[in-house]
């Protein structure tokens, strides 16, 4: 292993390794993430090949007038392999002693525990992942308010952590319309339109990888969603996304003019109960996240919204228009699952352009 030394040939609180002067603390912090991941990391690091991972092994560093600048613990490839790194310590509180890092790059690691909020001391641009990056790995909720909204996904199963990656997932938009009808509730009988559903799930914490999802119901008698029910999940979703739904309704031709019928939505996620056991409910283990939300229609009377609504208004006009062509021109912030996207693609072939701007302008001009 490389001696350190304090030597007369270095400033106060720098240590001689190899003939270079450090700076301790810096040096102390690198020797705790190697202690503290308890014999986890992959030894290619061993340049050396002496049976340990030293300090000045531990990633890719680099170092000037003896401070760290950058820690990249990026994966090494190696033939076209990724080789995994397996740092496996908390993040240490005194993160910050590293005054001069220019670079704190460790995903794809196993870090575990609280992200210490002393981390926002740093000087980094927390939102440039090539300057910080510590996602793909197991580190808990809450996280400091300066890199929540950069966190994509932990791995928090079979963890420690106390807290739910998932508790700011909800409803943002619930709406319903009709697709080449009448934009009228009727039955499925009506062969001229088809109903449905649309419904934004969002998500304003970070990643949320525990299956998040949408569950929809309706106790009114031959109102079909998937036999009065409709769930769906996805593996995760991103810190401040936003996944739409367009999910089709049937109506019985039994069902009189002017019954009310409601449906409720609600933000759930997959297995978050630990044991439904001794629960009647048998949705016990998708723990509704929110409050839920609910839409009611009449049969017989106008469907809440309709194609083109581009603001969830209920309304159709100069407004949708403004707001379409905001799409439009900044289509690259809007993904095709995004209930704004759904609703504003009026011919319906999965892109926002001029086309969708001229049929909203003549669905306006013909009323």
């Amino acid at each position: 292993m490389s001696s350190f030394i304090i030597s007369d040939d270095c400033e106060t609180d720098f240590i001689l390794i190899n003939e270079q002067c450090y700076y301790e603390q810096d040096i102390n912090i690198l020797n705790t993430f190697i202690i503290n991941s308890n014999g986890s990391i992959n030894m290619i690091l061993d340049d050396n090949d002496n049976g340990f991972i030293e300090p000045l092994e531990l990633c890719y560093q680099e170092w000037e007038n003896g401070r760290i600048k950058v820690f990249d613990c990026n994966p090494i490839i190696i033939n076209g392999y990724y080789n995994w790194l397996d740092i496996s310590s908390e993040i240490p509180n005194n993160i910050t002693d590293w005054e001069f890092i220019e670079v704190f790059l460790m995903p794809y690691n196993n870090l575990t525990g609280l992200v210490p909020e002393s981390i926002c001391e740093l000087n980094l641009d927390f939102s440039n992942q090539n300057i910080f990056d510590i996602n793909s790995n197991s580190l808990c909720p809450p996280y400091p308010d300066c890199i929540e909204p950069y966190i994509y996904w932990q791995n928090t199963f079979n963890t420690d952590c106390e807290l739910d990656t998932c508790y700011n997932l909800g409803i943002s938009d619930f709406i319903s319309y009709e697709l080449y009808g009448d934009n009228i509730v009727n039955s499925y009988e009506d062969l001229d339109g088809e109903g449905y559903l649309g419904i934004n799930l969002f998500n304003d914490g970070p990643y949320c990888g525990n299956y998040p999802g949408i569950r929809i119901q309706s106790d009114t008698p031959g109102v079909s969603l998937y036999e009065n029910e409709f769930e769906t999940w996805w593996y995760g979703i991103d810190s401040q996304g936003v996944y739409g739904l367009n999910i089709p309704i049937e109506i019985s031709p039994f069902i009189p003019i002017g019954t009310a019928i409601t449906f409720v939505a609600e933000a759930v996620t997959l297995h978050c109960e630990n044991d439904c056991s001794e629960s009647d409910d048998p949705y016990c283990n998708m723990c509704p996240i929110t409050d839920p939300v609910t839409l009611s229609l009449t049969v017989g009377s106008n469907f809440t919204n309709s194609l083109g609504d581009t603001n969830f208004d209920g309304e159709i006009n100069v407004l949708d228009i403004t707001q379409l062509v905001s799409y439009v021109l900044n289509i690259n912030n809007y993904n095709t699952w995004d209930l704004v996207y759904l609703i504003s693609d009026l011919n319906e072939d999965y892109f926002l352009n001029v086309q969708d701007i001229i049929l909203l302008v003549n669905i306006i001009l013909e009323d």
